[in-house]
């Protein structure tokens, strides 16, 4: 069997439109970057989808996907905004802290500790839930219907 596409192993572009989307979203909210006066102009443009668009283009050509990239080089889309190392360092940074925040999202999940997951949690076959949520923080004894397997 073929080994995978980067492109693949990262879920598609589904996947890379739903990171794009959130870390640009944060980009634009960090007030580091909202100093420089060029980059605080664009934002307020009202171009930020584009780029989202353009932005999961471009990953997904990069990572091995189906799609081409028909914009800007990086220099010539980045030139009139004067972006600092600093800043772009900045840039670089913000998808470390989007991978710790999934991370510790998915941790909490994995451990039962999120609310919204135990109310999402309600079974198809007879609507009850309480028996998930106790199966969630290890609590089996609340959980002895036979369509309930242990996990």
């Amino acid at each position: 069997m073929a080994e995978q596409s980067l492109y693949e192993r990262l879920g598609g572009v589904n996947a890379v439109a739903m990171v794009v989307d959130r870390f640009s979203d944060e980009i634009v909210r960090n007030p580091k970057l909202n100093v420089n006066p060029k980059l605080k102009e664009w934002n307020t443009k009202g171009q930020l989808e584009g780029l989202k668009f353009m932005r999961t283009l471009w990953i997904c050509e990069a990572a091995g996907g189906p799609f081409k990239y028909t914009g800007k080089d990086m220099h010539e889309a980045h030139k009139d905004l004067h972006i600092t190392p600093d800043e772009f360092d900045e840039v670089g940074v913000e998808p470390e802290r989007e991978k710790q925040e999934l991370l510790a999202r998915r941790n909490d999940r994995a451990r039962g500790q999120t609310k919204r997951r135990r109310e999402r949690k309600r079974c198809t076959e007879c609507g009850f839930f309480t028996a998930h949520i106790a199966r969630a923080v290890g609590r089996t004894e609340k959980a002895d219907m036979e369509h309930h397997p242990k996990p």
